[in-house]
This record gives C-alpha cells, sequence and structure tokens, in this order.
C-alpha cells in the first residue's frame, strides 16, 4: 500500500473517531457530576427504553435502582429527576429562581399548558 493509502485509512479512522466523540459529547454530563443513572445510547440516549416498556414503569425501575435523584438523557439532552419531595419543594420554591425556566413539554392541551412544571420564565415566578 502506497503512502496515499494509509493517509485515506488514517482519515477516515479520526474522522469516524471525531464523529463518535461529537455524538457522545454530552453522554457523559452526569458522570462528570457525580450523578448516578443509566448508560445512554448514542444518538438516542435513554429514549429506547421507554419504546420497549412504558414510561412510568421505567421511571420506578432506575429510581430503585439509582435512588431519589439520577441522570438521563433524552436523545443528547441530559434530564436530572428529582424524586425525593424535600428536595422538590426546594427546587420549586425556595431556589424557584434559580430554576424557572425548565423543560417545557409541549401539549395541545391549553390546561396542561397552564401547570406549574409547563411555565417558563415571569408566568412561573406569578
Amino acid at each position: 500500500m502506497d503512502s496515499f493509502g494509509y493517509l485515506v485509512i488514517f482519515t477516515i479512522i479520526c474522522g469516524g473517531y471525531l464523529f463518535y466523540k461529537a455524538l457522545n459529547r454530552k453522554n457523559n454530563y452526569w458522570s462528570k457530576r457525580g450523578v448516578k443513572g443509566p448508560k445512554p445510547v448514542p444518538i438516542f440516549g435513554n429514549l429506547l427504553s421507554f419504546l420497549v416498556t412504558p414510561r412510568p414503569l421505567v421511571e420506578v425501575n432506575w429510581l430503585k435502582k439509582f435512588g431519589h435523584i439520577y441522570g438521563y438523557y433524552e436523545l443528547d439532552e441530559p434530564i436530572l429527576m428529582v424524586a425525593e419531595p424535600e428536595l422538590v419543594k426546594t427546587i420549586l420554591v425556595k431556589d424557584f429562581h434559580l430554576f424557572s425556566d425548565r423543560r417545557h413539554e409541549k401539549t395541545a392541551e391549553p390546561l396542561i399548558e397552564k401547570t406549574l412544571t409547563n411555565l417558563l420564565g415571569d408566568d412561573w415566578k406569578r
């Protein structure tokens, strides 16, 4: 094989490695912070778990396995699950100014759009 062939192989390997790192750049967000949680799959995160088993059952299993605070991924978006009532109260009441713009679940139901967990910014602070 000539030097051009080695250059092509080297370029493909480096490109594949960089592509893999780009896909997984956020998949170590929780492990870097010492938060336990299920291991994500590149591109999908932990969403595939919800396709196989209903979401509430998956979350109950994760709660039993990882404790009351764990992190998971929806695609490449890190999600922190807090199931400790006193900590939830602290987040939603005392430290609300730090958590006012959380993830927003879009829904076609106008009543659900106005719930506390779906409001953002100034609407949530009221």
